[in-house]
């Protein structure tokens, strides 16, 4: 792990935090120590989660997407994930022009593709997280410098008695 408890601790009693939940992906590999995963690349919340609690005896959470999960789960013991979208294609061995290749990518127009990930679903683990913590009705901070305003609005609706 890479934050000081100790002085995240006293930096958020000053600010009269009972935790923090930071969504940037350098915040969460600051606070957590773990690469937060291609997902987070989007910059979109809930990609990648941490929840840091100011009380230093109480654990580290982080929430990611399941394509992350296993190298985060190494490093923070509370790794809870949800499910992810890759686009992926099976590419023959030989070395087939790039024409040929794009018949391998599936036409989208004739078929749906679901989002990267649903952030309701890591904001879901947040609640349980933040429950488990007995922080579910605690003042709870967020590193607002990075959460876009439609991920800041749905959080909003998920967590809707968060302070």
């Amino acid at each position: 792990m890479s934050v000081d408890r100790d002085r995240a601790a006293r930096l958020m009693e000053a600010a009269g935090l009972d935790a923090l939940v930071v969504a940037g992906p350098e915040a969460f590999r600051y606070v957590t120590g773990a690469k937060p995963g291609v997902p987070a690349l989007f910059r979109r919340a809930g990609a990648a989660l941490a929840l840091l609690p100011a009380d230093p005896s109480l654990p580290l959470a982080a929430i990611v997407t399941d394509f992350a999960a296993k190298g985060v789960e190494r490093i923070v013991a509370d790794t809870r994930s949800h499910p992810s979208w890759v686009e992926t294609a099976h590419l023959p061995e030989n070395n087939s022009p790039v024409a040929a290749l794009s018949s391998l990518v599936p036409d989208t127009e004739t078929r749906s593709r679901p989002a990267t990930f649903d952030p309701a679903a890591a904001y879901r683990h947040l609640d349980a997280a933040l429950s488990d913590r007995r922080l579910r009705h605690g003042r709870i901070g967020l590193d607002l410098s990075f959460w876009p305003a439609a991920d800041l609005i749905h959080l909003k609706r998920v967590l809707a008695d968060l302070k």
